[in-house]
């Protein structure tokens, strides 16, 4: 799926994919982590079960709180490496929490197929 389309298509918490597995979330979480911190915006809560409506509950929560504080947006949307043709002023918390966190599971999936592959070709003769 295009990442500029899910907001069309995840326009509802309950038409995400229910078989995200737990460690993959657990990784989207850590890599949004690292980007929530490496913005300025700090730590995210600790998350003691990785499925994804409670996360995203924890996560709208942050993202409120950082709303009434002054949070510098372009560095969190640069570290989380959001498209810039995406009106992020326009989202509602939900809608931003679950960019967010889909581009987190985003980065992770390429990872991990990228290592596939080059652990496919180191192994070829």
């Amino acid at each position: 799926m295009r990442f500029d389309k899910a907001i069309i298509e995840f326009s509802s918490i309950n038409e995400w994919p229910g078989s995200i597995e737990p460690e993959l979330l657990k990784s989207a979480w850590k890599q949004l982590d690292r980007d929530t911190c490496l913005a300025g915006c700090g730590s995210l809560p600790i998350v003691h079960s990785f499925d994804l409506i409670p996360m995203l509950t924890i996560l709208i929560s942050f993202i409120d709180d950082l709303k009434s504080k002054n949070t510098n947006w372009d560095n969190l949307n640069y570290r989380v490496d959001l498209p810039a043709n995406v009106d992020l002023s326009a989202l509602e918390t939900e809608a931003y929490c679950r960019l967010i966190l889909y581009r987190s599971l985003q980065k992770i999936w390429f990872r991990k197929e990228y290592e596939s592959i080059m652990n496919t070709r180191r192994l070829e003769p």
